[in-house]
């Protein structure tokens, strides 16, 4: 296999690589600007009742509620998302005290006593399409600004 070997004296273009380059080191950044995009997401996937459209509770659950809005708790600490930016990665999770419950209600699975009752999925930490684009735009912004 052939090997090329470039070098550029262009110290302008050295300049700009460099920027790039350190921009992809600590892209912190970015990475807070796509944890506000994922929380508008997952915030608004819970004002409208899931993105698709969550399953409709139980006739029981929401006797026991008192209304008919499925994962908004008497806490609502569900829908109380964290986000948590870093380098190169942004985390968003629960309210540390919804933790407990909070996989059941995106994946779906048995709960109560003896696994009596069985929880259908209500996915609502999900990425919408838009803010999947939103990101992708971002990025390329990002990207650009280290390049000049």
């Amino acid at each position: 296999m052939a090997t090329v070997l470039s070098k550029v004296g262009d110290a302008q273009f050295q300049r700009k690589i460099q920027a790039l380059a350190s921009g992809l080191v600590d892209a912190s950044p970015l990475m807070r600007q796509w944890g506000e995009i994922a929380h508008a997401s997952v915030t608004e996937n819970f004002e409208v009742g899931g993105r698709p459209r969550w399953k409709r509770l139980s006739q029981v659950t929401i006797k026991k509620k008192g209304h008919d809005r499925p994962l908004i708790g008497r806490t609502g600490n569900l829908a109380n998302i964290t986000v948590k930016p870093g380098r190169n990665s942004v985390q968003l999770g629960t309210h540390p005290a919804a933790r407990k419950y909070a996989s059941i209600h995106q994946f779906g699975g048995r709960a109560g006593r003896h696994l009596q009752v069985l929880i259908p999925a209500r996915p609502y930490m999900t990425l919408q399409p838009a803010g999947a684009v939103e990101m992708r735009e971002t990025a390329r912004s990002y990207l650009k600004k280290l390049a000049t």
